[in-house]
């Protein structure tokens, strides 16, 4: 039986998961890995609204392992009248 792999995003000593998608781009042609993340506005277990902002540092975790470091570019808010993330 195989688990599937605990997808963290640590930033400003607080760490995030339980994401609804995740992209992830790591490879030796490229120069910097990139990736992105869609969840909805707030976490399980916290009852503070979105706290990840452009310009803040990060690093992406998979299984406690950090796979990649960097700054957030731009954090796209969507909303709709099914959902909002």
């Amino acid at each position: 039986m195989s688990s599937s792999p605990v997808v963290s995003l640590k930033v400003g000593g607080l760490v995030f998961s339980g994401w609804k998608t995740l992209r992830a781009e790591i490879g030796i042609e490229q120069c910097a890995g990139a990736f992105e993340l869609g969840v909805m506005d707030r976490w399980a277990g916290q009852s503070q609204p979105w706290q990840i902002k452009p310009g803040d540092a990060c690093e992406l975790q998979i299984n406690g392992q950090t796979v990649i470091t960097g700054y957030t570019d731009s954090v796209r808010p969507s909303f709709d009248k099914q959902a909002h993330g």
